[in-house]
């Protein structure tokens, strides 16, 4: 189901990288939120209430509580270190460093301290100026558990193309928990009312990842190989056109991308071209959208349908790979389906 009309709305993003006294360092925004107060993605920005009007400070107010209470949620600290440790756990796994049964240990207890961040975020209350972060920052978990089961799945996968293509699924499905999560955040932040600090340049990731550019698009023997991945970060454009919403809808339909529906119906059919063919289309349709002005206003709609899509292609992806992940696929499927609803 692509978007439909709806209210308008301006929203706003969140730090990943943060550039200052000519020093970059790269942060993810969810454990940087974690690991910090129940301000936004990021320290480098501040706003003191007595600057703010009555209304401002009150949803300032409401909105730090509430970060407070979805931070718990998550689990805090211990979640953002288990975020970090999970990607060089893999890394050290694959390159021989780590034993089999070691990761295995570290994935399950992953997948223990995962699960429970995602049950804790499903009783949170709602957002009380957005109903929709709840909802996203659950997508964000439910992602994160999916990418500790593709990874245990692979450790049974020899050394290889196919194994390699588990890693690559995996880290796909963790880098979209983590942008699914910026586009949560990004409603949070419009009611924190925090104005950037003025010696720090503010460099926000692209909020939808390019896999090619990124190295992570699939390969063999799943797709064909790739072009080279690209040599500079890929970072959030300043600005980006706009247009009329009816323009944008219609780009949208033009994009003619498939369906979370689709996505299932292939899924039960154990098809792997059917299964190929679906993920290659969404990618392109996300690829197709990236130029396309975006919704006069409301840039963030633009960013969660085109996540949304890379979302639902890499539940075709995992089911291709392995059809005893249907499980799996299935549980991604519900990660993508109306990530974008107004």
């Amino acid at each position: 189901m692509a978007p439909t009309r709806r209210r308008r709305g301006v929203l706003s993003s969140t730090v990943a990288v943060v550039v200052a006294v000519g020093v970059a360092v790269g942060a993810i925004a969810l454990v940087a939120w974690l690991q910090g107060d129940s301000g936004g993605g990021s320290s480098s920005s501040s706003t003191t209430s007595s600057t703010l009007g009555t209304r401002a400070r009150a949803e300032q107010a409401a909105s730090k509580a509430w970060s407070t209470e979805a931070q718990a949620a998550f689990g805090g600290p211990g979640i953002a270190q288990r975020v970090t440790d999970l990607a060089n756990g893999a890394h050290d796994w694959l390159a021989g460093t780590m034993s089999p049964a070691d990761f295995k240990a570290r994935l399950d207890d992953d997948l223990t301290a995962f699960g429970a961040a995602r049950d804790a975020v499903a009783k949170l209350r709602p957002f009380p100026y957005d109903k929709r972060v709840t909802v996203i920052f659950g997508r964000t978990t439910a992602l994160y558990v999916d990418t500790v089961r593709v990874y245990e799945a692979a450790l049974s996968v020899p050394a290889g193309d196919v194994r390699t293509q588990y890693d690559l699924l995996a880290r796909r499905l963790r880098l979209l928990g983590d942008r699914v999560f910026d586009r949560g955040q990004a409603l949070v932040d419009a009611h924190l009312h925090d104005t950037p600090t003025p010696d720090v340049d503010i460099r926000r990731p692209e909020e939808v990842p390019n896999w090619v550019a990124e190295g992570l698009a699939a390969g063999p023997p799943l797709d064909a190989a790739p072009p080279p991945a690209s040599s500079q970060p890929q970072l959030r454009q300043a600005t980006r056109p706009q247009q009329a919403r009816t323009a944008w809808l219609k780009a949208v339909t033009n994009a003619a991308a498939p369906t979370a529906d689709d996505v299932r119906a292939a899924i039960d059919s154990a098809d792997s071209a059917r299964l190929a063919d679906l993920a290659s289309r969404l990618v392109g349709a996300a690829e197709k959208l990236r130029n396309v002005p975006d919704p006069k206003g409301d840039r963030e709609e633009s960013a969660r349908y085109r996540l949304s899509l890379l979302v639902l292609a890499d539940a075709a992806r995992t089911a291709q790979l392995n059809p005893s992940m249907a499980d799996v696929a299935r549980d991604v499927v519900a990660a993508g389906d109306h990530l974008w609803v107004q």
